[in-house]
C-alpha cells in the first residue's frame, strides 16, 4: 500500500537532533518518504509504532526544529507547516529534554509528563503575565490540555506501572534497554554538576543527595505527572528556580522552551530531565534524558488503540471561510481571547453540547474583529471554520448554502436545517461564527447545532447572552484604546509619548469605541486636524466626524453614524408599539445629560401625569385627552387659570407665565412612555433600547455610551428637535411636581436643565415652553438657598434664555422674570 501525507495521524515534534535520532529508534518500522509541498521547509521522518491492544499500528511523522532556532516561535512555525502538510493529524507529541528545579524530587534522567492529576493545563508560559507591586508575578498564559484520548492512554500507562511494581518491569525501561538505544544513550555515571560555592544545594536535584559526591548508584528513571513551565529563555538562575520552588507556582516540575508555541495544537508534552537550572548546565545527560522521554512516548502509543486515533477529528484546518483578513490595527483583548480559547478550543473527541461564546456589545465595539482574531490564532485547532452572515434570513440561508458547497463532494442538502444536522454528526472539529445577530425578530438559537463543535455569536442583543458564555466588549481598556488610536494616526514610536495625553483625551471623548478610534486616527492621518485639535473639532462638528469614512480599513457600515443608525432602523422597521416608543425615548435621552439619566426622575413625571388624569377623569386615546366623567376637557384646561389671569373668550387661554397648562401633560403623554397604572411604557421602551445595547440599565441608573449619546443628539432633524425639546422640558416639569421636598434630586435636574439650555432655538419660543422654563427656575430657586456658583451654572442662563426667546405683551411675565433674575 502506497502511503500519502493524509495517512499519518500522529505528529512527533523534537527540538534537538539527538531527540530526533532517539525518536527514530523508537519506531517499529521506518516508512519511505512521500512528496511534500515545496514551501514546507520542515524535515520529516515517517514510520509506525505498533499498538499492543488491537494489533494495529500508528503512522507517525517526526519533525525537528531548525538548527539554532529554538523557542516557542520556531515551534509554532514548524507545527503550522506540519499541520498543513499532514492534514489528517489527530494527536501531537512534543518530546525532548527539560531543566529540573533545585530541591524537586525529580532527578536527572527522570521523565515529566505535562498532565497534572487535577486535569488542569499541563503547560504554563512562565514569562507571560504581569509583574505587580511587592515584586510578585501573576501568570496569565497556559496551554490547552492534551486531547482526552491521550489523557485516557496516560491513565492506562499509570495503571500498568502500578501493576509492575518494580520499575525495571515497566515498558519504557525495556525500550531504554534496547541495544541501539543503549549504544546511543547510556546513562551517565555521575550527576554531572560541580558544586556551586554560593548555593551548593542546586548542584543536585534531590535535597537528600550529597553535592560533594561525583557519582551515585545507577538508577532507573521515574515518571512524574504535573506542570511544565515554558518560556523563551534558558533558565540558569538558581534564585529564579528557588522562587519557583518556594512559591510552588502551579506545582511546576521543570522548565523548557518550546511548548508555549504549541498552544493552539492540543499537544501532549513529554520531557526528560537533562540538567538543573543553574549556571553549570551541560550536555552530559541530554542523550539519556531524550531517550527516556522518547521511550515513554512509545509506551504511550502502544497502549493507544489505532481505531481510537482514527476516529478522532483532524487537527489541521481544511476549511477556512472567514470573510476578511484581520485588521493590522487590532490591539489588546488578550484576556478576552484567553477566555474564548479556554471555552471554545476542543479538548475532547467526545460529542458534547456545542461550546458557545457570545461577544456582546454596541455596534463598532470590535465584536467581529475579536472573532476573526480568535479564528486566526486558533485555526489549526479546527478542521473547519465557517462564517455565517446573520444580518437577515436571506444572508443566513446563503451562508449555509456556501458552507454545504465547500464540502467535497458538496452536501446533498444545502438548507440551514440540513447543514446544522450534518455539523452535529460530523466527527471533525469545527468553529461556526454567527456574525451580526442583531435582528430582534430572529431566534438565533435555531442556528446553533445540537451538539459538537464551537460557536461564536456576535450581537448587540442582550437577549442573546443566554445562548452561552458571554462577555461584553464595549470596554477596550484605556491603555489599549490609546495604543489603537496612536497606531491608527500613524504616529512613529518615538512621537507617541509626546502625544499620549492628547490621545487620552480623544479616547475619553469617544468612550474607547474601537471603530470610532480607528476612524479618528484616519481623519487625523489625512491631515484634517491633529490629535490636540480633535476634541475641539469633534464637539463643533460631531455629525460630520461621525459620518467620516476612510477608504482603507473601512467598516462594513462605512462610518460610525451609519453603524449606530442600524439600531434605530431596527426599531423603526418593527410594528411593535414598544419599538416606536423606544425611538421617542432615545430622542429624549439625546436631549438630556448622559451622566445623570435616572429612572426615578422619569417615573416621577409619569406618576404625576397619571395622578392628574385620575383626579380630573381624563384618559388618553388616539393622541388626545378625553373625559370619562362629567364635564369637558376644556373645563380641565380652564382649571389651570388663576383669578389674576386674563382669559381670552375666544380660546380660553391667557398670557400668564407662572402656571402650567393641559398642553404640558399632552406633551408627556404624546411620547407613549406614560403607559398606565399597571403597565409602564417607559420601562418597555428601556427594555427595547437595552436589547439593542443602546442603553444599559443598572438598578436605577441609565447608562449610555458617550458616542451613542452624541449620535442620538445629532441624528434628529430640526423639526424633531423642537418637538423633543418641548417634550423633554415637560417631563422635567412634571418630575419637579412630585419632588417639592426632595432636594437630593436637584443636582440631577440641574444637569438636565443645563443640557436643555444648550439646545439651539432658532425662533421665538411659544408661551407654554416659556412656562415650562419658568416653572423649572421657580422650582430650583424658591425653596432653597442657592450659592453664586449655582446661579451662574443654571439660573442666569435659564432666565436669559427666556428673555431672549420669549416676548409676550403681558406685564406679569416681565415682573416675575426680573424678580427671579435679581433674587
Amino acid at each position: 500500500m502506497v502511503l500519502t501525507c493524509k495517512d499519518y495521524h500522529v505528529g512527533w515534534i523534537c527540538a534537538l537532533p539527538v531527540e530526533y535520532l532517539l525518536a527514530e529508534l523508537m519506531l517499529d518500522k521506518v516508512h519511505d518518504s512521500v512528496p511534500y509541498p515545496e514551501d514546507d521547509e520542515n524535515e520529516y521522518l515517517l514510520g509506525q509504532i505498533d499498538s499492543k491492544k488491537t494489533g494495529g499500528h500508528h503512522n507517525v511523522v517526526i519533525t525537528l526544529l531548525p538548527s539554532a532556532e529554538k523557542g516557542k516561535a520556531s515551534a509554532a512555525t514548524v507545527a503550522k507547516d506540519m499541520v498543513r502538510t499532514f492534514p489528517n493529524l489527530k494527536i501531537r507529541l512534543l518530546v525532548g529534554i527539560a531543566g529540573g528545579i533545585p530541591g524537586s524530587p525529580v532527578q536527572l534522567g527522570d521523565i515529566v509528563v505535562g498532565a497534572p492529576e487535577d486535569n488542569s493545563p499541563g503547560v504554563i508560559q512562565y514569562d507571560y503575565g504581569k509583574h505587580l507591586e511587592e515584586g510578585t508575578f501573576v501568570r496569565q498564559g497556559s496551554m490547552n490540555k492534551a486531547p482526552r484520548v491521550l489523557r485516557t492512554a496516560i491513565a492506562a500507562v499509570q495503571k500498568n506501572h502500578l501493576r509492575a511494581r518494580l520499575v525495571e518491569r515497566r515498558d519504557y525501561i525495556s525500550y531504554l534497554n534496547m541495544d541501539e538505544v543503549k549504544e546511543c544513550a547510556t546513562r551517565p555515571p555521575s550527576v554531572g554538576h560541580a558544586p556551586d560555592n554560593e548555593i551548593q544545594e542546586v548542584a543536585v536535584l534531590s535535597t537528600g543527595s550529597d553535592p560533594n559526591k561525583s557519582s551515585i548508584e545507577p538508577a532507573l528513571p521515574e515518571v512524574y505527572y504535573g506542570v511544565i513551565a515554558s518560556g523563551d529563555a534558558v533558565i540558569k538562575d538558581p534564585e529564579f528556580a528557588r522562587k519557583i520552588r518556594e512559591r510552588k507556582i502551579q506545582n511546576v516540575l521543570c522548565f523548557e522552551m518550546e511548548a508555549a508555541g504549541l498552544d493552539a495544537y492540543g499537544c501532549l508534552v513529554i520531557k526528560g530531565i537533562s540538567d538543573v537550572c543553574n549556571k553549570d548546565k551541560n550536555n552530559d545527560w541530554h542523550r539519556y534524558a531524550s531517550a527516556a522521554a522518547a521511550a515513554f512516548a512509545r509506551e504511550l502509543l502502544t497502549v493507544l488503540r489505532s481505531t481510537e486515533v482514527d476516529n478522532l477529528p483532524s487537527l489541521g484546518n481544511t476549511h477556512w471561510n472567514v470573510p476578511r483578513m484581520l485588521s493590522p490595527l487590532f490591539t489588546g483583548r488578550e484576556l478576552l481571547l484567553k477566555h474564548m480559547s479556554e471555552h471554545l478550543v476542543p479538548e475532547s473527541d467526545a460529542k458534547s453540547p456545542c461550546r458557545v461564546f457570545v461577544l456582546h456589545g454596541i455596534g463598532g465595539a470590535g465584536k467581529s474583529e475579536a472573532a476573526i482574531k480568535f479564528a486566526t490564532e486558533n485555526q489549526h485547532s479546527f478542521w473547519g471554520i465557517f462564517w455565517i452572515d446573520a444580518d437577515n434570513e436571506q444572508s443566513i440561508q446563503q451562508s449555509f448554502e456556501n458552507l454545504a458547497n465547500m464540502q467535497i463532494p458538496p452536501l446533498a442538502a444545502s438548507d440551514a436545517k440540513s447543514v446544522l444536522q450534518w455539523l452535529a454528526n460530523t466527527k471533525n472539529s469545527w468553529l461556526l461564527v454567527l456574525d451580526n445577530c442583531d435582528n430582534i425578530e430572529t431566534d438565533f438559537a435555531g442556528y446553533i447545532p445540537s451538539r459538537g463543535g464551537s460557536v461564536i455569536v456576535t450581537t448587540r442583543l442582550t437577549e442573546c447572552q443566554h445562548l452561552g458564555v458571554w462577555e461584553n466588549v464595549d470596554d477596550l481598556g484605556l491603555e489599549d484604546a490609546i495604543q489603537l488610536l496612536v497606531r491608527a494616526c500613524g504616529l512613529k514610536q518615538e512621537d507617541q509619548q509626546a502625544e499620549w495625553s492628547h490621545a487620552r483625551a480623544v479616547v475619553n471623548l469617544l468612550g474607547q469605541h474601537a471603530l470610532a478610534l480607528v476612524h479618528a486616527g484616519a481623519y487625523i492621518k489625512k491631515g484634517f486636524c491633529n490629535l490636540q485639535m480633535y476634541c475641539q473639532t469633534f464637539r463643533a462638528q460631531a455629525s460630520k466626524l461621525m459620518e467620516f469614512k476612510p477608504v482603507q480599513q473601512a467598516s462594513r457600515y462605512k462610518n460610525v453614524y451609519t453603524m449606530f443608525e442600524i439600531s434605530a432602523a431596527t426599531l423603526a422597521s418593527s410594528d411593535d408599539e414598544d419599538s416606536q416608543t423606544a425611538i421617542n425615548l432615545l430622542e429624549i435621552f439625546g436631549l438630556f445629560d448622559r451622566e445623570n439619566l435616572d429612572v426615578d426622575m422619569f417615573e416621577r413625571a409619569f406618576e404625576y401625569c397619571l395622578v392628574f388624569e385620575k383626579k380630573h377623569g381624563l384618559f388618553w386615546n388616539a393622541g388626545a385627552y378625553q373625559k370619562s366623567l362629567s364635564g369637558t376637557v376644556a373645563d380641565v384646561a380652564n382649571s389651570f387659570h388663576n383669578s389674576v389671569c386674563v382669559v381670552s373668550p375666544d380660546n380660553g387661554s391667557c398670557d400668564e407665565i407662572y402656571h402650567l397648562d393641559l398642553w404640558h401633560f399632552e406633551q408627556v403623554r404624546s411620547t407613549g412612555l406614560v403607559g398606565s397604572m399597571l403597565v409602564s411604557g417607559f420601562r418597555a421602551a428601556c427594555v427595547r433600547l437595552s436589547e439593542l445595547s443602546i442603553i444599559r440599565v443598572d438598578k436605577k441608573q441609565i447608562l449610555m455610551h458617550p458616542l451613542m449619546h452624541e449620535w442620538a443628539k445629532v441624528r434628529m432633524p430640526l423639526a424633531v428637535q423642537e418637538q423633543v425639546y418641548s417634550r423633554g422640558l415637560c417631563i422635567l416639569v412634571l418630575a419637579t411636581s412630585m419632588t417639592l421636598t426632595q432636594q437630593d434630586k436637584d443636582r440631577t435636574l440641574l444637569h438636565h436643565i443645563s443640557a436643555c439650555l444648550d439646545h439651539s432655538v432658532e425662533n421665538e419660543i411659544p408661551l407654554n415652553v416659556a412656562r415650562a422654563l419658568y416653572r423649572l427656575g421657580n422650582y430650583l430657586i424658591k425653596p432653597r438657598t442657592m450659592d453664586l456658583a449655582f446661579q451662574e451654572f443654571v439660573m442666569v442662563p435659564l432666565f436669559n434664555h427666556i428673555l431672549k426667546h420669549f416676548h409676550p405683551g403681558s406685564h406679569t411675565y416681565t415682573s416675575r422674570a426680573n424678580c427671579l433674575l435679581h433674587w
